[in-house]
């Protein structure tokens, strides 16, 4: 296809002498341009293949895959502008702080219970009984807002960048486990 003027074609070359105006403009202005051009000691150029259907018809675009692409700051902004923030990296950023802040809860509980019950004052209480009072319903208030506040970071929609009632949630859940963990360990410590 390369004879033809196929899409595989290689453009044809500028000949050193030719006007800058490219082979149509010898084309336009007759054979005799074209040998006039060259100088005498030179063969004349050959003619540039015809344009076929294959050569203007343009080649089918892909299906965009995945997310829409994020619009561009406005070009009367400057060099020196900021790009906007993508709303969604927020949330997402949010939504994986506070999964981490659930699942570690759990782990971080056990961790404060072994040091509560490694300690001198701890086993004095398990092997004596002088362990402290503290009421349960204490211990289910702290779950409950934790686990509250836990579903609230958790639930953030990915269209808007998270509101300061999300984050605060983050660090409600935070507070919380915080205040359980120091509730296990103090259950233990005199």
């Amino acid at each position: 296809m390369n004879d033809t003027g196929g899409p595989s074609a290689p453009a044809p070359a500028r000949m050193p002498d030719t006007p800058a105006a490219g082979p149509h403009a010898l084309a336009s202005a007759g054979p005799d341009a074209a040998s006039a051009s060259a100088g005498p000691d030179t063969a004349p150029a050959p003619e540039a293949p015809a344009a076929t259907a294959l050569d203007t018809v343009p080649a089918p675009e892909a299906p965009a895959a995945g997310p829409a692409p994020v619009p561009e700051a406005p070009a009367s902004a400057g060099p020196d502008a900021v790009p906007a923030p993508i709303p969604y990296l927020d949330a997402r950023t949010l939504r994986r702080a506070a999964l981490w802040a659930g699942l570690l809860f759990l782990p971080a509980t056990l961790l404060g219970l072994v040091l509560a019950l490694s300690s001198e004052a701890g086993g004095v209480c398990v092997m004596r009984g002088t362990c402290r009072e503290i009421p349960g319903w204490l211990y289910a208030t702290t779950l409950a807002v934790a686990g509250g506040a836990w579903l609230r970071a958790l639930t953030v929609p990915d269209g808007a960048p998270p509101t300061r009632a999300r984050w605060a949630a983050l660090w409600t859940l935070i507070g919380a486990e915080m205040i359980f963990i120091c509730l296990v360990m103090g259950y233990f410590l005199p």
